[in-house]
């Protein structure tokens, strides 16, 4: 049978409050194959403060189901409840660790705040003095400009907990709160919702959703992200990679190349993310440091080439 969707697929845009009282209310379904959980305190972090800044968090792919989602009891993060048949409901296909985030940590499940009990890795506030996201442990004290993030996307429940603390919040805090409510709630996700009879077509269209690109390498990133913020050259890896080149060295690693851009700046060579503090305005530098190093191999230590070093370190 072709794997094929039965329609074309339609794109619209959810807000945060719309898919939290959607997975309330069974309307967000996670297929048995897609169920596995993997994100760690610090992605789900990483997903609120970028929430919090406005910045992309990626499409969702929903399937639209021609027979009504089966009552049952439906697993979301910390939460377990019983779902009604629903005609409604839309299959999560990709965004499934988004999803589970939203709920988790946005559904409202207690007072975490008074119960350390019930704390979790999907309990989450937002400290009004520092401006930070914390996931506070069962046991630690919780402070009185700690909102938690479960009263963020249901404003009664905005009001009555910055109600149960004015005494303690500054008007500034009080501030910060409704805006970041208000922010966050309202933030907007693109989706796409695909409609097909078989699993099977989703399957399809979420390998190659995510394995259709070629991943780029350390290097190529620090070029795509770093490269056109400077006029002075070299001002790229791949520039840089013309300097051994040039002395008849011969080709190094463009990685490795990275990685002595990064000792340069005063970073960590060992963890060549392009997070380090290295950028394009440290590679005049680098480029300099590595002719009078490839200069002192080649004329005092006797290493003609890179075919013959015996390992790259010395080079980082």
């Amino acid at each position: 049978m072709e794997v094929r969707t039965s329609e074309r697929p339609k794109a619209r845009q959810y807000s945060v409050q719309e898919l939290v009282e959607m997975a309330q209310r069974g309307e967000l379904r996670v297929p048995e194959w897609q169920r596995l959980f993997k994100w760690k305190t610090n992605n789900i972090r990483e997903l609120l403060d970028s929430l919090e800044k406005g910045f992309p968090i990626g499409t969702l792919l929903l399937w639209k189901r021609p027979e009504p989602a089966p009552a049952g009891t439906l697993q979301l993060g910390p939460h377990a409840f019983p779902v009604k048949q629903s005609a409604d409901a839309l299959w999560v296909i990709d965004g499934r660790q988004r999803l589970t985030t939203l709920a988790g940590v946005f559904w409202r499940r207690g007072s975490p705040d008074r119960d350390p009990g019930t704390r979790d890795m999907f309990t989450w506030a937002y400290d009004l003095s520092s401006g930070e996201w914390l996931n506070p442990g069962a046991k630690e004290a919780w402070k009185p400009e700690w909102l938690p993030a479960d009263r963020l996307v249901d404003a009664t429940d905005l009001v009555a907990w910055i109600a149960s603390r004015a005494d303690a919040l500054t008007p500034e805090m009080k501030a910060r709160a409704s805006s970041l409510a208000r922010d966050i709630r309202e933030y907007e996700i693109p989706a796409v919702i695909v409609a097909a009879e078989r699993d099977e077509t989703l399957r399809v269209i979420f390998q190659r959703t995510n394995d259709a690109g070629v991943r780029l390498r350390a290097n190529e990133t620090f070029d795509a992200l770093q490269g056109a913020l400077t006029a002075e050259r070299p001002s790229t890896i791949r520039e840089l990679a013309t300097v051994p080149v040039e002395m008849g060295f011969g080709k190094l690693d463009p990685d490795w190349l990275l990685k002595i851009v990064i000792q340069v700046a005063g970073g960590d060579f060992t963890n060549a993310h392009v997070t380090d503090n290295a950028s394009a305005a440290d590679i005049p530098r680098t480029a300099d440091a590595l002719r009078r190093a490839l200069a002192f191999l080649m004329a005092d230590v006797g290493i003609p080439n890179e075919a013959l070093l015996p390992y790259r370190l010395p080079l980082a």
